[in-house]
């Protein structure tokens, strides 16, 4: 059995609060599985497909979008162009945005 402790070491019971620790342990794992992939499966296309599942997943509150090829190097992204240009798979950066539902704007 696992517990979470609140800052005065007192177990935390709160639904949300467990929600949360939920996601960052899935997240992690997540991390986990990706980074034990070879570069030979894990390509940036395949990196792309798994971001795109997880965003679906997730719904309408999470937006990907992608900068793929020379549009890396004309968005100043130089680098991660010039180290990627050489692979088999085109670079691409994935960028996703979490809006959070029912947030109004100040």
């Amino acid at each position: 059995s696992v517990s979470l402790l609140d800052g005065e070491m007192k177990p935390i019971t709160e639904e949300k609060l467990w929600d949360g620790a939920n996601a960052v342990a899935e997240g992690v794992r997540f991390a986990s599985y990706l980074g034990d992939m070879p570069p030979d499966i894990l390509d940036t296309e395949r990196y792309r497909e798994e971001c795109r599942q997880i965003a679906e997943e997730l719904g309408p509150s999470v937006e990907m979008e992608e900068i793929v090829g020379e549009d890396l190097k004309e968005k100043g992204y130089g680098g991660l162009y010039g180290v990627g240009k050489a692979a088999v798979t085109p670079p691409r950066m994935i960028i996703m945005k979490y809006t959070p539902e029912n947030v109004q704007d100040d």
